[in-house]
């Protein structure tokens, strides 16, 4: 077992390395980054970028083992058409929406964080099971709806998402005005990713940028309305490509830029942890 776990580590290493040089050449070009003394300002980050690839591969090991063991389980779930309850509670429900292929429970953490502050006791907490991942994003909207209605259908409800879960969450918030208190994005590609630039299926494609899908989903006069929007990414993020595509310019949205930590390390981070519960705060 710890072979093959060394082995997967080792492979996706290499495969993070290898998916970080586009993010190395297209910063190379800001010139905010441009060395005095004429170094190649990617080259210059290889050593400090070094440890934060480390983590994300890391984290994308982590991620794999849970989506292996987490797989028959969620579809016994939609079997039984249960939803993923991890504590019930009476104060406003907080739903946390995971990423593009990835599992409910690539959340955890996150979710360990808000269950285990005292703000967030007494507040139930659910997890949305939206599938398959490369339909369109409307078709999970529907799916948060069909969430949200079953467990709230007349309180505001407070949403954490990661990746496209944020957009999902955009989108629901433009045809549900007034439903979502707060929103915190982790890792969201409003303005798309060239990550996604070539990739085939519909949610993808609606992720490129200038997609006619992102300039209605952010451009729409609900959003973000009355919900108070925080958007935290990193300057790292080798997945939202530029790191800036996460950052909104609509009055009201708060924006969190960090540094060092990749896409997937997101989810595991403790200052990410962190700015979700004040952003969430207070109850």
């Amino acid at each position: 077992m710890i072979s093959i776990f060394i082995i997967l580590f080792l492979l996706l290493l290499l495969f993070k390395v290898v998916a970080h040089v586009p993010r190395w050449i297209e910063i190379s070009n800001r010139p905010e980054y441009i060395h005095p003394e004429g170094i190649v300002p990617w080259l210059a980050q290889l050593a400090p970028g070094a440890l934060p690839v480390l983590a994300d591969a890391l984290s994308t090991v982590v991620i794999f083992f849970i989506w292996m063991g987490e797989t028959p389980y969620r579809w016994l779930q939609r079997q039984l058409g249960s939803l993923l309850v991890v504590r019930p509670g009476d104060g406003t429900p907080v739903v946390l929406v995971h990423g593009f292929f990835l599992t409910p429970f690539s959340m955890v953490y996150l979710w360990l964080r808000l269950r285990a502050h005292p703000a967030f006791w007494g507040r139930p907490l659910y997890l949305l099971d939206y599938h398959p991942s490369l339909a369109g994003i409307d078709h999970f909207v529907t799916q948060l709806d069909a969430l949200l209605t079953g467990v709230s259908p007349s309180r505001q409800v407070d949403i954490v998402a990661h990746s496209m879960g944020g957009l999902i969450a955009a989108r629901y918030i433009g045809f549900h005005p007034g439903r979502v208190r707060r929103l915190v994005t982790v890792g969201t590609p409003f303005a798309g990713t060239r990550t996604w630039a070539l990739s085939t299926g519909q949610s993808l494609a609606q992720m490129r940028p200038g997609s006619e899908f992102l300039r209605e989903t952010t451009g729409h006069p609900e959003f973000p309305g009355a919900t108070a929007v925080t958007s935290i990414y990193s300057r790292f993020d080798h997945v939202v490509l530029p790191f800036d595509s996460s950052r909104l310019s609509h009055a009201g949205v708060t924006n969190i830029e960090l540094q060092g930590i990749d896409h997937g390390a997101l989810l595991f981070h403790p200052r990410v942890a962190e700015r979700v519960v004040q952003a969430l705060e207070p109850a």
